[in-house]
């Protein structure tokens, strides 16, 4: 539950800055990480 909640605010805060490519990638690698420990 407390990784769930650190990726929520990593995730806002990924929100609140413009968008851009490099950003999107960042998040989407960020994401597959998190899938991969998860399970």
């Amino acid at each position: 539950a407390k990784k769930v909640r650190e990726i929520s605010a990593l995730s806002r805060r990924i929100d609140d800055i413009p968008s851009s490519s490099e950003l999107a990638q960042y998040r989407q690698a960020f994401c597959q990480v998190y899938n991969q420990s998860a399970v």
